[in-house]
């Protein structure tokens, strides 16, 4: 049977995983990157990113390219495929958090 001590010793453990947690949680981000076919997936480049913050906090990087007048326009396609990993990143985040309340829920 575990000693008063070591009882405390893993909770404290515990109270300091989930804070770990939580902080690493307050903030999220995403980079969406490209490379040309046949390229080295090393060499790959930023083409958008962004950073939620749940305090309401949020920085996006836009993926912008030159048109045939060479003025900036913004990709799009690269953007919606920017914007699908964003939210597939919130939506795993906020599993894992509901995931990380029922066990505490549970203790």
């Amino acid at each position: 049977m575990a000693t008063s001590n070591e009882i405390r010793e893993a909770l404290k453990l515990a109270a300091e995983q989930v804070t770990s947690y939580v902080k690493d949680a307050s903030e999220m981000t995403v980079e969406t990157r490209f490379v040309e076919v046949g390229g080295k997936v090393e060499e790959a480049k930023l083409a958008a990113s962004s950073l939620v913050k749940f305090d309401g906090d949020s920085y996006f990087t836009v993926p912008m390219r030159r048109d045939a007048s060479n003025n900036l326009v913004p990709d799009t396609a690269m953007y919606e495929l920017h914007e699908k990993n964003v939210q597939a990143t919130i939506d795993y985040r906020v599993r894992m958090m509901e995931q990380l309340l029922a066990l505490l829920r549970g203790a």
